[in-house]
């Protein structure tokens, strides 16, 4: 039995970008990097909820994610997908909250 059995991936944005004349050039895209290993647990009752750091209000969840502890941190309203082995896509999701803890990281999306 693998720990992580999935890999978690992050929405990347490039942003608009100037010439050397000071033109935009429109080169604007986005592509899912992978992030770390993970695995998921939906929200199965629908009843749980947590606090949402940036509103600080009570606000329900679908899913947790645990990452290993030495992930980078995600921050809050980031688009992530969590896929399995045949890079089909279990969860696509915004972040709601990041957690670094003893032995593991979670995200509640």
């Amino acid at each position: 039995m693998e720990f992580y059995p999935y890999r978690l991936y992050i929405l990347k944005t490039e942003k608009v970008v100037f010439d050397d004349m000071g033109f935009v050039s429109e080169s604007k895209s986005e592509s899912f990097e992978f992030h770390s290993k993970c695995r998921d647990y939906p929200n199965k009752t629908g009843a749980d909820t947590i606090i949402d750091v940036e509103t600080k209000k009570m606000v329900r969840y679908s899913a947790m994610i645990m990452l290993p502890l030495d992930c980078e941190a995600i921050s809050p309203n980031t688009q992530i997908e969590v896929r399995d082995k045949e890079n089909r896509v279990r969860l696509s999701a915004n972040v709601i909250r990041f957690e670094r803890n003893q032995l593991h990281c979670r995200i509640w999306v």
